[in-house]
């Protein structure tokens, strides 16, 4: 997930580049909502046919479908995964702030808000206090989500090299010295690092990583199966192991039932919804223009 992160803030820096306010919070909102409502409920009614339940208890569910459940308390779903969603909603609304405050052009100045950032969630102490693998996950990981847009800045040659440098150093070496005193179990594990590795490599031969139609198919998989897979597996194996006994075939049958599920929600739900809000944006745009004023 840190890879996923990294990642997610190198991508949203430059896409900001080039939208304006409410295009990024149209395209974010219709990206990510549609497919993770129907995961939610997907989620609620399966659970209620196969081991019964007392009926939605609706302002958890409310507050789980707005992603701010951090602020209420809120338990996850989704066998635990929605918490990077949490997350990348905080990320975005910083990200649409400082476009539409107009902070976002003094890209000099952009390292040192991130930093403000990560210092000040280090300073108001661990969020969330949720215990185990997602005590203080906010307080951890957004700074990585910040790295990634600064390492674009960096890139496009955008803010002081010697600015941009310091800030990621910073921010990685405050994570290292934050785990152990925040969320100790993951003191001895070294997933941040690998995956700076593997983010710093990707990047390195970007060039040279020509995509084609199975990567650009499970790449429009990704966020379909983080949502589905780790919940739904159970539910298909359950099944799938009344048809073959093997475990290899068991697995891999439930593999396959679950990417074809997945490649239905991609085809009926995520690419109408990206579509729609391109479509939307397209309608903005034009209405924008016909107000402006006309040349006499």
């Amino acid at each position: 997930m840190v890879v996923f992160f990294l990642i997610s803030g190198y991508i949203i820096a430059n896409v900001l580049m080039d939208e304006d306010t409410p295009n990024f919070i149209l395209k974010r909102i219709l990206r990510i909502y549609p497919v993770y409502v129907v995961a939610v409920f997907s989620e609620i009614a399966i659970t209620h046919f196969t081991v019964g339940s007392q009926g939605i208890n609706w302002p958890q569910t409310l507050a789980r479908l707005s992603l701010l459940g951090d602020w209420f308390g809120t338990p996850y779903g989704l066998a635990g995964v929605e918490w990077t969603l949490r997350i990348e909603i905080h990320f975005y609304a910083v990200m649409a702030i400082l476009k539409w405050t107009g902070i976002w052009r003094r890209f000099e100045a952009l390292p040192f808000i991130f930093l403000g950032f990560t210092v000040l969630l280090q300073i108001l102490g661990p969020f969330t206090l949720q215990a185990g693998f997602a005590r203080g996950y906010v307080t951890l990981y957004m700074p990585f989500l910040f790295f990634g847009a600064i390492f674009l800045l960096l890139e496009k040659k955008l803010c002081n090299p010697v600015t941009g440098i310091l800030c990621l150093v910073y921010i990685y070496l405050s994570y290292l010295t934050l785990l152990p005193r925040i969320n100790p179990g993951f003191a001895q594990s070294h997933f941040a690092s690998l995956a700076l590795i593997i983010f710093l490599v990707a990047w390195f031969f970007r060039r040279k990583l020509q995509p084609n139609y199975w990567t650009i198919l499970l790449a429009d998989l990704t966020y379909s199966v983080y949502l589905f897979h780790n919940w739904l597996w159970d539910h298909i194996i359950r099944y799938t192991s009344m048809l073959v006994s093997s475990t290899l075939l068991n697995t891999s049958l439930t593999i396959m039932c679950l990417l074809f599920f997945c490649y239905l929600v991609n085809l009926t739900i995520e690419k109408p919804s990206i579509r729609f809000g391109a479509l939307l944006n397209k309608k903005l745009r034009a209405l924008q223009t016909a107000k402006l004023p006309q040349p006499s």
